[in-house]
């Protein structure tokens, strides 16, 4: 078995003048200073790319030193059966998987893709080594690895941010693009009190775990292991995941070539503990990864293919056990879709046509946005299920609160499908590469007439989909604002409410007062010295001739508006012959 060559073999029989990690270390090296196209946002890339000689110098050297050195087969898988590195051949539609090892990365370099149309599908994270010999073999451009390793998964931090996202240029994303994969995940919490979930401290902590998750994960990442971006709590019950697919379309003559890098990889049970693991002392049903539901229209059960039968190099060497059954799994579904691709794709579509190519992956893309876009109106009628109850001014700041951090979520997502939907819309040249300048007679032969067609069907139906999708959380968006006015409404009448009832009381306070002053007044000059009470020598008949007017002249002073307003309207009255004269001034 040939060893990995770290230098830079691109395993198709021809040298390369500069490797992959060579093209980012030159532009990282230029700065504004004396560059007028500076690129300070690949240090960090670059300081990755060239840590595979301190962190593992074996690595090269030994190519079977690794821990699967008795060789991973035909395939070049290692022992524990876990694919990093799926090519697809699109024409004979057959998949080659490698696994994480030195042996599995010598017999990736050494594969020979030829000038064939395929997909290499990327699962988890890659260490130093693997993204070296991918950049080398498929000419991957530093843009793919910009997009797709986020700063806080590697191992020096960005010093400060550059400001580079969430926002591209329409021009930026024609080779390289972005596709969210939320995952609904949810805990068997008991969910009985109708009453909006105040989840501020919940969420704070939540930042916190995923905080100490980046940190780990930086340290103790292997290749293929699955990486998490977001982890959004929407009840105590229900969360979300957020996963990324980066995507670099390659034109290669006229055959595609594709590099699609997902952040799923191994399962989510078997990498680095987060915020969505089980909590401790819970079982492992309890803890409920939604699948990904793909529906197509007259969809029929298929018989047992290859890649799942016992032959398969998905199956090969794996034996379940009781307590695998009973060990949780996050089991999602995005991370077997590299393994699995191809078996929804139209056998009328050209190979080369990167919308029929890719077609799968964006309409799994598009069914799991669809559930998030589902939940999450779920989410937004239960918080204004609270609306125009009354009593409740605390129930309507907390759904104030929640909706408010729904929207923030929702924006996110309509910005990712934004751009999705000017990929769709406007394909770039590698969207037409089935017709090669050469050839141009190939638009004369019926069966290319009959693909051509096949394949604008395809872009058409994905590109309904995907601006179904934006108008659909854009309405989702424009009804939470109105829920967030219809609670700041609410509160507002609610609050109005306690200030007139404490009005009122306090009204009811001055009558009170209006009558127990004046008599404290007379009874502090007389000082209760009377006859009858054997105090003094007055009479007692005195109190009551002396507070009368005290009371009445307060009475009086209490309600002189109101008697100001009945006199005036007296005095008209006589003065127009007892006609009745309304009170236009009020």
């Amino acid at each position: 078995m040939p060893s990995p060559d770290c230098t830079g073999s691109s395993g198709s029989g021809h040298g390369l003048e500069q490797t992959s990690q060579e093209n980012v270390e030159l532009l990282a090296q230029s700065f504004s200073r004396d560059d007028v196209y500076p690129r300070p946002d690949l240090a960090n890339i670059t300081h990755y790319l060239q840590s595979q000689t301190t962190a593992n110098p074996g690595f090269c050297a030994s190519p079977l030193g690794g821990r699967n050195s008795g060789g991973g087969g035909a395939s070049g898988l290692d022992d524990d059966n876990e694919p990093f590195a799926i090519i697809y051949d699109i024409e004979a539609k057959a998949h080659t998987p490698f696994g994480s090892s030195p042996a599995a990365l010598a017999s990736f370099l050494a594969h020979d893709i030829g000038q064939r149309a395929c997909i290499l599908f990327l699962r988890g994270w890659a260490s130093p080594e693997w993204l070296n010999a991918v950049g080398n073999k498929f000419s991957i451009s530093p843009e793919l690895y910009r997009r797709h390793l986020q700063d806080n998964m590697l191992p020096r931090p960005a010093a400060r941010d550059l400001f580079l996202g969430p926002s591209l240029l329409p021009s930026a994303t024609a080779r390289v693009f972005q596709l969210t994969i939320p995952t609904i995940c949810a805990r068997n919490v008991s969910c009985e009190s109708c009453e909006p979930e105040d989840l501020q401290v919940d969420r704070q902590l939540e930042a916190e775990a995923m905080g100490a998750y980046f940190k780990q994960f930086r340290v103790r990442a292997r290749t293929a292991d699955s990486m998490v971006r977001k982890c959004l709590l929407f009840s105590r019950q229900h969360y979300v995941i957020e996963q990324t697919v980066t995507i670099e379309v390659n034109p290669h003559g006229a055959n595609l070539r594709a590099v699609v890098w997902l952040d799923s990889g191994r399962d989510l049970s078997e990498c680095i503990e987060g915020p969505w693991s089980p909590r401790q002392g819970t079982r492992a049903w309890e803890t409920y990864f939604y699948p990904v539901i793909v529906t197509r229209p007259g969809e029929q059960p298929q018989r047992e293919s290859p890649l799942s039968s016992s032959n398969s190099f998905l199956t090969r060497g794996r034996t379940r056990t009781r307590g695998d059954l009973k060990r949780w799994r996050a089991a999602q579904n995005i991370s077997l879709l590299p393994m699995h691709y191809g078996s929804q794709l139209k056998k009328e579509g050209g190979s080369g046509q990167v919308l029929h190519a890719l077609g799968e992956l964006f309409q799994f893309a598009a069914s799991a946005e669809v559930q998030f876009l589902n939940f999450l109106c779920r989410r937004v009628e239960y918080e204004l299920s609270f609306v125009g109850s009354e009593g409740m001014t605390w129930f309507h700041q907390i759904s104030l609160l929640n909706l408010k951090y729904i929207k923030a979520q929702l924006t996110h997502h309509v910005q990712s499908l934004t751009n999705s939907v000017e990929i769709l819309r406007k394909p770039g040249p590698a969207d037409r590469l089935q017709i090669s300048q050469d050839d141009s007679s190939r638009t004369d032969d019926p069966s290319n007439i009959n693909k051509l067609h096949h394949e604008e069907n395809a872009a058409g139906e994905l590109l309904a989909d995907f601006d179904f999708l934006l108008q659909q959380a854009n309405s989702l968006i424009r009804e939470c604002e109105n829920g967030m006015l219809t609670l700041a409404n609410s509160a507002m009448l609610e609050e109005s409410r306690r200030s007139t009832k404490t009005a009122r009381s306090m009204q009811h306070l001055s009558i009170i007062a209006t009558v127990f002053i004046p008599l404290s007044f007379v009874c502090s000059i007389w000082g209760m010295n009377f006859r009858e009470m054997g105090s003094g020598s007055q009479p007692l008949w005195w109190w009551f001739v002396s507070a009368m007017p005290v009371l009445f002249i307060t009475l009086v002073v209490y309600q002189w508006k109101v008697l100001v307003k009945f006199s005036g309207r007296a005095t008209r009255r006589l003065t127009h012959g007892g006609r009745p004269q309304f009170d236009r001034s009020g």
